[in-house]
């Protein structure tokens, strides 16, 4: 039995090593289970993630924060025979109003959440597409002593998928903030 094997090249060019890192403050965050019990569907080719499918009225819900502020990360797991991505990552935001704090709490206690990064290349990051990621306990704000301290609340976010990442286009970056915006849920 041979096991599992490569079967593909890595190549760089000058378009990827002139890429650069952070992230931009916009993400999306959804639930990978809906209000009617059905997960989301995902149309994929490889590696990329083209669209989403949500039944009932589930969508994308939107995120604003400051560039830089949000991160993820992604780990190899082998605790055994098997092999697995652990993913992971944080999402910084202010929380203040009545709304922010229901918020908070929507995304402390969701079990399941799909989230897209976007980062400073124009690209879009996609983690826990089929098992979700769920906030992890510890701290999320620490007011500070002084008047430059922190204001931010921080969410620490972990899960479990058999890649690294997914990316998600839509095609060109206007195509897909095209498709995002069509994806997104509208609050009246």
């Amino acid at each position: 039995m041979s096991g599992c094997l490569l079967n593909n090249i890595k190549t760089k060019d000058c378009e990827t090593t002139s890429k650069i890192g952070g992230l931009k403050g916009r993400l999306y965050l959804y639930n990978i289970t809906g209000t009617d019990g059905a997960k989301v569907t995902y149309t994929e080719t490889g590696n990329t993630i083209s669209d989403i499918t949500f039944t009932g009225s589930d969508g994308l819900y939107k995120v604003d924060g400051e560039k830089f502020a949000h991160n993820f990360t992604y780990s190899g797991a082998m605790p055994g025979i098997n092999k697995y991505y652990t993913q992971g990552g944080t999402i910084k935001t202010v929380v203040a109003t009545d709304t922010d704090i229901e918020w908070l709490d929507e995304v402390f206690k969701a079990s399941e959440l799909g989230v897209i990064y976007e980062n400073l290349n124009n690209e879009f990051i996609l983690l826990g597409q089929f098992n979700g990621l769920k906030a992890q306990e510890g701290d999320m704000f620490d007011s500070g002593l002084e008047a430059a301290s922190e204001i931010g609340t921080t969410v620490t976010m972990a899960g479990e998928e058999n890649k690294p990442f997914k990316l998600f286009s839509a095609g060109d970056y206007d195509s897909t903030l095209a498709k995002l915006a069509e994806l997104e849920v509208t609050i009246p």
